[in-house]
């Protein structure tokens, strides 16, 4: 009863006496929240100072094609809007064939780390995936993307290579997970109590790993044996000239000793010395106040009607139809939400009618092209109407034109020839796609199939190993691998079918 009277209320009050959404852009970031003005700004910041550590720890310059990443500061409370549990989670990465994004809970969650642990975290993920088509082993994405999460940036130095809290509880506990199980394992197969430790010991792995020139070296090694297909445990040993069990003792000690120490660096030394980073900040229309999120619910969303997708979340996906359809008529910032919302929730005729009045008035628009292209091309690809796939390929056509190097108009395109055997041109078009969004496991794995059936196992290979390898791949990881053993066996390239990986 109360919640309902809160949502009254919350109905009633005038848009300025709700908080207003903004939008933060930096060199590689754009940010949206509805808190504060400075600190958004000041988030921001600290993303961009460390985007710019990682670049100085990886070698990797900055990409001029390389899209910036969304990051959306939400209340936890609408993580249920956008499909995750909001208990125990402070944050979650999404790369899918709608959107790539990282969102951050605002209500403080976890045993006092850093409100940026979460965010440096998955942002390290996402970095690695995009910069690095290396098959690096689950304890080491993992162990490497806490090592710098609990980074912090000052006005005269920058320090990283401290432990979370919760990392080092579990550290302190007398009973360790089996060092092999933590180099061979993926954390999806562990239970809750056994991630905890497995996070921990990757850290605490890469963190002995890195502050010594000579255990650097093996590492360099292992990591290489690991991409190049060495099995693992022939990698450990043949690297590192220690046994899982007395490798595990070296951390014993280094634990108990004192060598954890973090590392320091000056302020020129980690690239401010031009200055803060710049952040530019915009105000966004009323009707963002109630949509922001529910948008990026619906980019969610693939482009089938609500009927062809199964049951799925029905009471979320009608709630956030609800949502939108309230949206205030005449609001150009609504228009494309509505339109999408009905199209995959509701009405899609009504979506349809939408999008078109919207290109009648404004053609070039990019996102009403790639709406109204998807649209049109899953409808034709239900009727297999050849005709209806050409359509869908002049409206991505001109939605590429409108808005170039977007992953999802040009992974569109490439699929509105409906067939595996894509025409060189368009091979070309998939892998631009792929290369724009490495960490689209749909994207990579459809990539590795067209590759494959060219002949071009090698280049098939190398898309699928960095996802059979991912540890938070899932089903798609374990497609990758499906599809990577078979390629390695040497399966006829005649025989692997669209939906070859099973899924």
């Amino acid at each position: 009863m109360l919640a309902r009277v809160v949502a009254l209320i919350l109905l009633v009050l005038p848009a300025a006496v709700q908080a207003a959404w903004l939008r933060a852009e930096t060199a590689s970031f754009v940010g949206y929240s509805n808190g504060s003005e400075r600190s958004l700004r000041e988030k921001m910041g600290e993303l961009q100072e460390f985007d710019q550590l990682l670049r100085l720890l990886t070698g990797i310059e900055p990409s001029g094609s390389a899209a910036k990443l969304p990051i959306y500061f939400v209340e936890n409370g609408e993580f249920a809007t956008l499909g995750m549990p909001a208990r125990n989670v402070g944050g979650f990465y999404r790369a899918g064939p709608g959107y790539i994004a990282a969102f951050v809970g605002t209500s403080r969650t976890g045993a006092g780390d850093s409100d940026n642990h979460v965010l440096f975290h998955e942002y390290t993920h996402h970095f690695m995936l995009q910069n690095s088509r290396a098959a690096y082993p689950a304890w080491y994405v993992e162990g490497f993307a806490e090592y710098v999460s609990t980074a912090r940036f000052e006005k005269t130095f920058t320090e990283f290579g401290g432990v979370g809290l919760g990392r080092a509880y579990a550290l302190l506990a007398k009973a360790w997970l089996p060092v092999r199980t933590v180099m061979t394992s993926r954390v999806t197969d562990m239970s809750t109590y056994d991630r905890g430790q497995f996070y921990a010991m990757s850290w605490l792995a890469v963190h002995y790993l890195s502050r010594d020139e000579g255990r650097r070296a093996q590492l360099r090694a292992y990591l290489k044996a690991i991409d190049t297909g060495t099995p693992p445990d022939d990698a450990f040993t043949k690297s590192f000239g220690l046994s899982y069990e007395d490798f595990g003792k070296a951390l014993r000690r280094y634990l108990d000793g004192k060598d954890i120490t973090v590392t320091r660096i000056s302020g020129a030394q980690a690239g401010r010395a031009q200055g803060d980073p710049v952040v530019a900040l915009t105000r966004l229309p009323p009707a963002a106040d109630r949509l922001v999120v529910p948008a990026a619910a619906l980019a969610a969303l693939d482009f089938r009607p609500a009927s062809a997708r199964g049951a799925g979340d029905a009471a979320r996906e009608k709630r956030l139809l609800g949502i939108v359809r309230a949206a205030p008529a005449g609001d150009d910032f609504a228009d494309l939400i509505v339109a999408e919302a009905e199209i995959k929730l509701g009405d899609r005729a009504v979506g349809i009618a939408r999008l078109d009045a919207r290109l009648a008035r404004e053609p070039d628009n990019a996102q009403a092209l790639y709406l109204r292209g998807m649209t049109q091309l899953i409808d034709a690809e239900a009727t297999r109407d050849k005709e209806g796939l050409r359509r869908a390929r002049v409206l991505l056509t001109r939605a590429n034109a409108a808005r170039p190097d977007d992953y999802r108009i040009l992974a569109g395109h490439a699929r509105s020839y409906a067939t595996i055997d894509l025409p060189p041109k368009e091979v070309e078009v998939l892998m631009r796609a792929v290369e724009l969004a490495p960490q689209v496991a749909e994207l990579a794995i459809q990539a590795a199939r067209v590759q494959a059936r060219r002949g071009d196992r090698a280049t098939a290979k190398a898309l699928l190993m960095p996802l059979a390898n991912s540890p938070h791949g899932g089903g798609l990881a374990q497609a990758a691998a499906r599809l990577l053993a078979a390629i390695t066996l040497g399966k006829p390239a005649g025989a692997i079918q669209a939906k070859d990986d099973g899924g």
